[in-house]
């Protein structure tokens, strides 16, 4: 993540201001020294072609290379595809066949059973019901279907692509998280969202542009919720009451996740405005997304020549080394796998205006490296709770600065922030 921000905001932004290939913009009338102050984050789409801002430029080259890098990591697991297709075309064809009597009843001995299809023993009280989860699958659909159709005018067939595709594409996220620790959830929401691009055509741009972000939100949603829901089940908790648990709390998310968006964004309203120039969110998702839905539903993409030509070779140099890293450094030349940069950290911090989060990593890093040589069992010990502790702590302070904002406290200092930015 370092070096993806020492090569995007240092190496290359200059030298794309240099040399005239993008921009900055002067921000607002601040008078006395701060008159030129001008910010190179600027999302301004009056001319993106001609004039864009370097945080623009490097939009699409980030993207690429995110999307590209998930796809290829998928397709190298092409062997542990196979062996999924195999397994659920069975799985689906003895359910297509079954009565729902045979569904929610256990075979009766291990001859029954193939290959592909033999269980861990476990108690009967532990086991997820069939009944269970297709009444969950319904009444998801149903709502999903009612809610779009209401809130965005999404056909219901539209609505049915987009699960189908979810489906298809969350068991592509969960065997690349089993075998490569990597959830490719950018690549399973772009892939959606081109594939909705063809049947947004007849819309209107607006409309397409809506209907094309929600599809893709679904697919994302629902491969996310997956692979976290298998990866807790590692941990050893019975599997109904792991279930039930994440199945709770996200009925709970449902309602106060919206809530908390609603929050942050009365505290600060820059995170839904596209016209303000700087805002204490940067939102790095965000730009993913809109330049996905830019590019799967604008009859001519607004991209730079330049960046354009940058982000192929760079999404090109990003397919070969995953390739490599797969096919050539195994076995004995595994070792050398801790020297192949994670290049989808490397296209994030293209995503990302702002070079400070690069350089966090950087400082926990080191603390961690230091800490672990010194004190390795003290590190096993306590560095995953430390961690956690600080990633959750930040959310909560961020939570609390909003609701402070939104009181209209006033305390503080602005000390080392340009203008008074903050």
């Amino acid at each position: 993540m370092f070096a993806g921000t020492v090569c995007s905001w240092a190496i290359i932004g200059p030298i794309l201001v240099r040399y005239g290939a993008a921009e900055g913009l002067i921000i607002g009338d601040l008078g006395g020294p701060w008159e030129k102050l001008t910010t190179y984050f600027s999302m301004n789409m009056k001319d993106p072609v001609n004039n864009p801002s370097p945080r623009y430029w490097l939009l699409w080259p980030g993207v690429l290379l995110m999307v590209v890098v998930s796809i290829v990591e998928l397709l190298c697991q092409y062997r542990s595809f196979i062996k999924v297709s195999s397994t659920v075309t069975s799985l689906f064809a003895s359910l297509s066949c079954a009565s729902l009597k045979d569904l929610v009843k256990k075979p009766k001995s291990d001859a029954e059973l193939s290959r592909n299809e033999r269980e861990e023993p476990m108690f009967a009280h532990h086991h997820i019901q069939s009944w269970m989860w297709l009444l969950g699958l319904l009444v998801a659909t149903i709502v999903t279907c009612i809610s779009c159709g209401v809130q965005w005018g999404m056909s219901v067939g539209m609505t049915l692509v987009s699960i189908i595709l979810a489906g298809i594409f969350t068991l592509l996220a969960i065997l690349s998280t089993g075998t490569t620790d990597m959830t490719p959830l950018t690549a399973v929401s772009k892939s959606s969202q081109l594939i909705m691009g063809g049947m947004t055509r007849g819309h209107s741009l607006k409309d397409a542009q809506t209907l094309n972000s929600i599809g893709g939100a679904i697919s994302a949603g629902i491969a996310n919720q997956a692979t976290d829901l298998t990866m807790d089940f590692r941990v050893g908790t019975p599997v109904r009451t792991q279930w039930i648990a994440q199945g709770i709390a996200s009925l709970v998310a449902i309602f106060l996740a919206p809530g908390i968006f609603i929050v942050f964004v009365t505290a600060y309203p820059c995170v839904i405005d596209l016209t303000v120039e700087s805002c204490p969110f940067s939102a790095p998702s965000v730009s993913a997304w809109r330049a996905a839905t830019i590019a799967a539903t604008s009859p001519k993409l607004p991209i730079p020549k330049s960046s354009g030509i940058f982000a192929i070779c760079l999404a090109v140099f990003g397919a070969l080394v995953v390739v490599l890293k797969n096919v050539w450094l195994t076995g004995v030349h595994e070792k050398y796998r801790v020297y192949v940069p994670n290049l989808m950290a490397f296209g994030l911090m293209m995503v990302i205006p702002s070079p400070a989060i690069g350089i966090a990593v950087l400082i926990g890093a080191s603390i961690s490296f230091v800490w672990q040589k010194y004190k390795p069992q003290n590190h096993s010990d306590y560095m995953l709770s430390i961690v956690a502790g600080c990633i959750a702590g930040e959310g909560i302070g961020g939570v609390v600065n909003a609701i402070i904002a939104i009181a209209g406290v006033t305390a503080g200092t602005s000390l080392g922030c340009p203008a008074g930015s903050c």
